[in-house]
């Protein structure tokens, strides 16, 4: 028991403490025998802080933060210096013809020019185809629309300058050779006598009804072509001698 204390008191000691308590206590059996017990209270004081343990695991990232408003605008920048000149662009593509435009008007007539210098004579203009009932040829008319029957007169004028007169009948495009040819004046459809009276044309020959009576007369500058309508009307009345009537 002494030495128990004793190995206390010596712990005591080395481990500085600075309050200890020391209790005993001994209780008496039913046999009359003792039984002790001590018991020692200290504190110690406290000691030096031990070494740093390791660092721990890193924690788990924070969740991100909602975005932040937008700030105010920027002030407006200074204008840059104007660019050096580009170069010259490539000639571009000829371009379509325009539609064709309208026609102009008319402009207002012109002023009458001045008359002119009268030309040189021409030849005489030739005449015409006559018909007549008497053989001397007097009393004749153009034969040109008239209706005639029987034996009548038909001849050229007028003769100045003529050489020759070919009569077609019914071919006014000359496809058949002339009805007859008069070589000398007068020219007479029917023939020229030898006292130089005129014979006659029988209409007798002709079918009743219009024919065309064609005379190309040779001039001496060239030749003059005329053709004339007429009507033959040989009706069943009897009707005798040289007669004509107009149409």
């Amino acid at each position: 028991m002494r030495r128990g204390l004793i190995t206390l008191a010596f712990l005591v000691a080395s481990l500085d403490v600075s309050s200890a308590q020391t209790t005993f206590k001994c209780t008496t059996q039913g046999n009359g025998s003792q039984s002790c017990t001590d018991s020692f209270n200290f504190s110690l004081p406290p000691g030096a802080p031990g070494p740093a343990g390791p660092t721990g695991p890193a924690g788990p990232t924070g969740l991100t933060g909602p975005v932040g408003a937008a700030g105010p605008a920027g002030a407006t920048g200074a204008t840059g210096a104007p660019g050096p000149t580009g170069p010259t662009g490539a000639t571009g593509a000829t371009g379509a013809i325009g539609p064709t435009g309208s026609p102009g008007s008319n402009g207002a007539p012109g002023p009458a020019g001045p008359i002119g210098p009268a030309g040189p004579v021409g030849p005489p203009a030739w005449g015409t185809l006559l018909i007549t009932p008497y053989a001397d040829r007097s009393g004749a008319v153009p034969l040109s629309g008239f209706t005639v029957f029987g034996s009548t007169h038909i001849f050229t004028s007028p003769d100045t300058g003529v050489s020759q007169v070919n009569f077609y009948l019914d071919d006014p495009n000359r496809i058949n050779p002339p009805f007859h040819t008069e070589g000398i004046p007068p020219f007479d459809l029917g023939g020229t006598a030898d006292d130089g009276t005129a014979l006659p044309f029988d209409t007798l020959t002709l079918p009743n009804g219009t024919h065309l009576l064609t005379a190309v007369v040779s001039l001496a500058p060239g030749a003059h072509i005329i053709t004339v309508p007429f009507l033959v009307n040989n009706s069943p009345l009897g009707n005798t001698g040289d007669e004509l009537t107009a149409l």
